[in-house]
């Protein structure tokens, strides 16, 4: 039989505060087993951990074409660590899912095999004057899961080296292929965490060919938002002793050798002692965007219980007038619990009085809490307003002078109003209370 007792500290034959006594007795003598002020600990203080907040969480501005503003964005920390931030920029027409968020399956350094005896066959793609995303080699090995199974294969191009291509497409992944899969599927994911990929924005069956490099043409192709754009393909490996996915003679390069099983957490082939990288390269066609938004800085680190102040810039240098555009600045961080953080930006392109022959427009009243009035001294074709996230949330064809507009349903906030009429669009402010 066991007993418990507690006691006050400092008492004769008692426990101290907090703890426990245990007795062993036989049924009919004294006790035979004595344990003394067992103390239940709680393990200790929490981990010290940074603690981010952004503020203020949207940004919008309006400008008229040619004109440029500053903005500030504050990252504060209100952790007990250092918070260590990278900033990036996204340029987007519509509005984003949230990142896919992992299982816990990990791959372990004896899943993977290489081939042994390899020798390539396989032939470079030609050279093009397209843009080519790589960090790859010549091939030089095959990589397979020890006793056959499904996994994924990544190259990931951060914003950092993407960003000056936001406007055009990724048409074309190169991939070499050893080993034939029973199944193979190419994967183009958005941002997400520097760790992990982000929406899958694209998936597309191919059939490769054994020993040799693979193009295979997106149906429709990606466009580049200045974000970070993961390259991948899924492979479905049937048997043991195949080695399905193509790789460099290394050293391996960072996000170059990124893989995943099982739609389980993302690795490294290096961390994995594979100091190789796949063989992706992703094709862009096209031509830039005009690039409107900026941040400096674009990475620090806050200690805790301090903040600092980024200078967000808007150029409407070259940008159409009556136009809006929308773009997300990503936080990622060391915080544990927010990664990632995403504040949506909304610029909108003012017109000037004379830009349109002097269109009288009136828009009243603004504030606004339940009716607005929309005036113009020519025809009004379309009337539309977005919010700040780029969600159109009205959209109407007025084909008249004057209409009025039921904002009782809107968020209090701030939107954009375009007025279209046939010599152009005229963007505006307004707010609804």
């Amino acid at each position: 039989s066991w007993q418990w007792s507690t006691g006050a500290f400092g008492q004769n034959n008692a426990n101290q505060l907090g703890g426990v006594n245990f007795y062993a007795w036989d049924e009919n003598g004294p006790p035979l087993y004595y344990f003394d002020d067992i103390i239940f600990d709680g393990g200790g203080p929490p981990p010290q951990e940074p603690d981010i907040v952004v503020t203020p969480t949207s940004l919008t501005e309006s400008l008229y074409a040619g004109t440029t503003s500053d903005q500030v964005l504050n990252i504060e920390n209100i952790g007990d660590a250092d918070l260590i931030y990278d900033l990036s920029i996204e340029y987007i027409t519509s509005f984003k899912s949230t990142p896919i968020q992992p299982t816990e399956i990990t791959i372990n350094p004896g899943d993977l095999s290489i081939a042994p005896d390899y020798v390539p066959s396989g032939i470079n793609p030609p050279p093009s004057d397209d843009v080519i995303l790589n960090y790859d080699g010549d091939n030089y090995t095959a990589v397979g899961l020890t006793n056959g199974g499904q996994f994924e294969v990544a190259a990931m191009f951060p914003s950092s080296m993407v960003a000056q291509y936001s406007g055009m497409e990724l048409s074309t992944v190169d991939v070499y292929i050893n080993d034939a899969p029973s199944a193979t599927k190419l994967k183009i994911y958005g941002q997400g965490t520097p760790n992990t990929p982000g929406t899958l924005l694209y998936d597309q069956d191919f059939t490769p060919v054994a020993e040799s490099w693979n193009t295979i043409t997106l149906t429709t192709p990606v466009a580049i938002t200045g974000g970070d754009i993961w390259v991948c393909y899924w492979i479905d490996q049937p048997t043991a002793g195949t080695f399905p996915a193509g790789a460099d003679a290394g050293p391996a390069v960072l996000n170059g050798d990124w893989l995943s099983m099982s739609g389980g957490a993302w690795q490294r082939l290096s961390d994995l002692g594979l100091d190789y990288n796949w063989n992706i390269r992703a094709t862009l066609t096209g031509e830039p965007m005009e690039l409107w938004l900026s941040v400096d800085p674009i990475s620090g680190t806050v200690t805790p219980g301090n903040n600092t102040d980024i200078t967000v810039t808007f150029d409407a240098t070259n940008l159409t007038p009556g136009a809006s555009y929308n773009a997300n600045i990503i936080v990622n961080s060391n915080d544990p619990d927010e990664p990632t953080i995403t504040v949506p930006v909304l610029l909108g392109i003012l017109v000037g009085i004379d830009e349109f022959d002097k269109i009288a427009v009136l828009i009243y009243p603004n504030p606004v809490n339940d009716i607005l009035n929309v005036k113009a001294d020519i025809k009004i074709n379309k009337l539309r307003i977005q919010n700040l996230a780029g969600q159109l949330i009205y959209n109407n064809q007025i084909n008249d002078k004057s209409c009025q507009v039921n904002t009782s349903d809107l968020q209090s906030g701030m939107y954009f109003i375009q007025i279209e009429t046939d010599k152009g669009i005229i963007t505006e402010r307004i707010i609804v209370e």
